[in-house]
């Protein structure tokens, strides 16, 4: 694994058991025996946890990282189906462009106000709910569009690689009556 793919598996994590950590922070702020430093490091945590804004960036790259941690470990594998792998970048891509919308937008807002009680929901003063919506949804299409920008720039020339279809020695005998004209093409 990388730090990238790590730290994608731990924000899943923190998503699947947000209310459990939620839990045990509250748990070591309440318990007597749980030292000055365990409190305060509990109480931080809570804190983050009931920020409104780091619920809903957690969500956003959550649902990024969900997407992206499949196709990282589809690209690890020594496979030489370079066509199943280019299939994989563009369906990554294309369901995170699919995702770029308001209706997409508003339920993740409304996944971190689940995430994120009214009693205890940490916001940025004086501002409204529209306000609040309105400066959410451009962070959102800000950070979806800069990672198809870089998912884009990233991937750009994948497919040049087509000719490696070429040497995936488990085909050999299907290229024998059907060979793949096109693979041999990319080496243009």
């Amino acid at each position: 694994d990388t730090r990238w793919s790590s730290n994608s598996k731990l924000i899943g994590i923190l998503i699947k058991e947000w209310e459990n950590l939620k839990n045990v922070f509250q748990f070591i702020m309440d318990d007597e025996t749980s030292d000055e430093k365990c409190i305060r490091a509990s109480e931080g945590f809570l804190n983050k946890f009931n920020n409104f804004e780091f619920t809903f960036l957690s969500l956003v790259f959550n649902d990024i990282f969900s997407l992206t941690g499949v196709l990282f470990e589809i690209l690890q594998k020594k496979s030489l189906d370079i066509n199943y792998c280019l299939s994989k970048i563009k369906s990554t891509s294309d369901i995170i462009k699919s995702r770029r919308n308001d209706e997409y937008f508003n339920s993740l807002i409304e996944q971190s106000k689940c995430l994120t009680p009214l009693s205890v929901r940490r916001e940025p003063a004086g501002t409204s709910g529209n306000e609040l919506s309105l400066s959410y949804r451009v962070l959102y299409f800000e950070i979806v569009d800069t990672f198809l920008m870089e998912f884009h720039i990233r991937f750009q020339d994948y497919e040049k690689l087509g000719f490696l279809n070429l040497v995936d020695s488990t085909k050999f005998d299907k290229y024998a009556n059907n060979f793949p004209a096109n693979s041999l093409q990319s080496l243009h």
